[in-house]
Order: structure tokens, then C-alpha cells, then sequence
């Protein structure tokens, strides 16, 4: 195995977190290494991937209550859809680790969760084709090494995009954290694990405990769970019902196959208006009824936000310029009236700390970011700010122009012709579509 930790020499990572030595290849779980062994097969004794009977009546209702402090831990931006299916399983046993899982960089494929008792788990999703899915193993594994504990294990659980890639990225990567693949992605649907990275932190016992951990949070909540007793004579935790036990008992809809354009199938009944018509002259690349930039930022100044499924309007603004800070109410306003369906995004090239102490004095209920590179801006190529596009969910550019023109009958005649009026996100975001089902 690569001596090499996301660049760390390896007798250093060991030396200074002892939990190292689990993720890399000490721990009793992690022997003999496989290239691309299984989680589970026939010759461990460990069954497919079966539905987990449910303990008591699916759904939240026996979910037990995170108190106050601990609902602090878990990261506000996650989808409301998404959020609600990860907090069903708060109390529950991980999914098993059945034989469409894949380890890497372990010696010794575990075939249960068991193996872990005692040990606070952080499962950490991520993906080796995006910049954000690449760095957050690394972000974790940092903050974890301050803790220097010896009873945390952190498991990258690679999400099913670029499955088959990802022996080779990891050995040209030198990457050596322990890596779970979900290759068909039911594991990640039992647990709402979608495209964005999230964190799951799990107890002693083998439950579920946080899951979508704010990375800021993420200490606090792994030193709470280390300070708690643990019994190892107590049982089990229950299974955790299956994704669609669950959803039936809440009511959502069947889950809906992508079009292949790169929308998701629209529901006709919410869809009676189309997208606005393209009229007039713009003092930039007009990129109406086109792919737009891709949302390619250098620092999110107040926290990266949840854009998958949702509008996606970028305003190029400047902390000096007058016109863009009139706009600022209005943008607010309008986040604010269409908070579940619409991410607005403030993008300046000016420095950090320039745009630092100016938010300190404006309040912004929107997302702020700076690229000094200018990214985005250089494909839109305008002649003056402020200046606005506004994004489909599958990328296309509906509206373009100076933001105080864009009026609110506007914005959510997108919002209904991207089909998310209307639609729970849980019916799109989904690896497995369940058979039988139809839009």
C-alpha cells in the first residue's frame, strides 16, 4: 500500500492520528488485501443486498429526537427531500455491506458493520469526477486527525457515478483512505446519498446518529459520540426499512427516470407555462436557449450552497458598484420567496477580505462567492454590472439581463417550466429508479 496520504507521509499520518492506522491497514477489519474485493460474497458467508424487514412502521415516527444542540450539527443547506430521508435513519443500523459494495485500500474486506462496534464511524460520500467531491475525504481526515483518537474510523463511500474508475483513480492518486464503492447505489438511496458530499457520523452501538454532519460541526459531534458509554452487551441497533418502505409510508411519488438531456422527466400538470421568450439585445454573450458557465467559483463566502435540481440564478456584482448594492433587497427577497426551488448566487473577482468586511455591514440572504479568475464572468463576457443569468436545473440559460428587471411572475414562470413547482426532489433523486413504476 502507498505510504502517501492525499500527499501526508504515511509514518506521520500514523504518528499523529492514531486512527490512521484503522483507515489505512491496522485495524483487525482491514487485512490482506484484495485489489477489488467485495464487500460480501458467497465465500464470507454474507448474503445479497436484501430489503431490511422494518422495525415497527417505516418513516420517522420512531426516529428518536436529536436534542437542540445536536440539531446544530447538522448541515442546514441539505435538500429539505434529501434531509428527510437521511433523518428516518437516525437510530438505525447502517445498510449491510452486501455484494454490490466494493472496498479499496484495505487488507481485510469487513462483511458487516459489527466489525466496527465500539468504534464512532464517519462515512464520508464522495466522488473522484468533481473538484468537490475529491477534496471532501481530505477536509475530513483533517479535521478527524486533530482528534487523535483511537476509536474513529472514516470510510470514503464512493457514490456509483465513475464506479468503474475508480481503482485507477486511486492508484494515481495515491490516495490510501479506506474507500467503499457503491456500484449500484442502493446503499446511498437507503441513506439519501445523493450527488453532493455529506457526512454521517455513527455511535458506538452502530447507529445512525447525525447524518449530513455540517463539516464545521463535524469535531463537536464525533467528540460527543466518543464521550458517551458504550455497552457492548447492549443489542443491536433495528435495520434501517428499505428507501421504498419509506417512502410509501410518507406518501412521496415514484421516483422518475432522467430524459437523457439532462433534465429530469417534468410532470405535465406542473408545467402549463413554458420558459420566457427570448426578446431584445444584451450587453454581453447572449447565452438564452444555451448551455450557461459552469458554476466554477474560487471561495463560497458564506457557504456552498445545494444547487442540484434547483434554478440557479448567478448576479455578477462588485462591492463598489452602486446599482449592484440597490439590488441586494431585492435578490434577498426574491431567495427569500423562492427559497425551496431557487439558488441565487453573488459572484465578485474582488478579494476575500474586501467582500468580508462589506457583508459584515449587508446582510445577504443569498450565497456570496468571489473568483478572482473570473470563470463564469469570462463566458459571459458582459460590459457592465450588475448582471444576471438564470439556469435551469439542467443548465440551460432561461433569462439573462440586469437583475432589477427580472420580476418575480418571471423567476417562477421558470421555476414551473423546470417542473420543480410542485415536485417533491425525492421523486428525481434516486441511483435506483424502483421497477414498475412510471411517471
Amino acid at each position: 500500500m502507498n505510504s502517501e496520504f492525499f500527499g501526508r507521509p504515511r509514518a506521520r499520518f500514523v504518528a499523529s492520528l492514531t486512527f490512521g492506522a484503522a483507515v489505512l491497514c491496522g485495524h483487525p477489519a482491514f487485512s490482506q488485501t484484495e485489489a477489488d474485493q467485495p464487500a460480501a460474497s458467497p465465500h464470507t458467508g454474507a448474503q445479497p443486498r436484501k430489503e431490511a424487514t422494518p422495525a415497527g412502521s417505516p418513516g420517522q415516527s420512531g426516529t428518536p429526537a436529536l436534542t437542540s444542540a445536536e440539531q446544530r450539527f447538522l448541515d442546514p443547506r441539505i435538500d429539505p427531500d434529501l434531509r428527510t430521508v437521511m433523518n428516518e435513519a437516525i437510530g438505525h443500523r447502517l445498510p449491510a455491506l452486501a455484494s454490490d459494495l466494493a472496498w479499496h485500500n484495505v487488507d481485510i474486506a469487513p462483511d458487516s458493520w459489527d466489525q466496527f462496534r465500539g468504534k464512532v464511524i464517519v462515512l464520508q460520500s464522495w466522488n473522484h469526477a468533481t473538484e468537490n467531491g475529491r477534496a471532501a475525504p481530505r477536509r475530513v481526515a483533517a479535521l478527524l486527525e486533530k482528534l487523535a483518537s483511537p476509536d474513529v474510523r472514516l470510510v470514503a463511500l464512493h457514490t456509483p457515478d465513475g464506479a468503474e474508475q475508480v481503482k485507477t483513480f486511486l492508484d494515481r492518486s495515491k490516495l490510501t483512505l479506506a474507500v467503499l464503492v457503491d456500484r449500484t447505489g442502493a446503499f446511498c438511496d437507503d441513506l439519501g446519498i445523493w450527488k453532493t458530499p455529506v457526512t454521517i457520523v455513527i455511535d458506538r452501538a452502530g447507529a445512525v446518529r447525525y447524518p449530513g454532519v455540517s463539516i464545521s460541526a463535524l469535531p463537536q459531534a464525533v467528540e460527543k459520540l466518543l464521550g458517551e458509554p458504550f455497552d457492548a452487551a447492549a443489542p443491536a441497533p433495528p435495520p434501517l426499512p428499505a428507501r421504498d418502505a419509506r417512502d410509501a409510508a410518507r406518501g412521496a411519488p415514484p421516483a422518475a427516470a432522467p430524459t437523457g438531456d439532462g433534465s429530469n422527466a417534468k410532470d405535465a400538470s406542473a408545467t402549463p407555462e413554458g420558459y420566457p421568450p427570448i426578446t431584445g439585445q444584451l450587453p454581453a454573450n447572449d447565452l438564452r436557449g444555451r448551455n450557461g458557465p459552469a458554476l466554477t467559483v474560487g471561495q463560497w463566502m458564506n457557504g456552498r450552497p445545494q444547487t442540484e435540481g434547483k434554478v440557479v440564478m448567478v448576479e455578477f456584482w462588485a462591492t463598489w458598484c452602486g446599482p449592484c448594492v440597490q439590488n441586494i433587497p431585492h435578490l434577498n427577497e426574491l431567495q427569500e420567496k423562492f427559497k425551496d426551488d431557487v439558488v441565487i448566487i453573488g459572484v465578485t473577482d474582488e478579494p476575500n477580505g474586501t467582500v468580508q468586511s462589506f457583508m459584515r455591514k449587508h446582510p445577504f440572504k443569498y450565497t456570496v462567492a468571489t473568483d478572482q479568475k473570473r470563470r463564469m464572468a469570462s463566458v459571459v463576457n458582459m460590459r457592465g454590472i450588475p448582471h444576471a443569468i438564470v439556469m435551469s436545473p439542467n443548465g440551460i440559460v432561461r433569462w439573462q439581463g440586469h437583475p432589477a428587471g427580472l420580476k418575480e411572475e418571471t423567476l417562477r414562470q421558470i421555476v414551473r417550466a423546470a417542473g420543480r413547482v410542485g415536485k417533491p426532489q425525492s421523486s428525481v433523486k434516486r441511483w435506483i429508479v424502483p421497477s414498475g413504476r412510471t411517471e
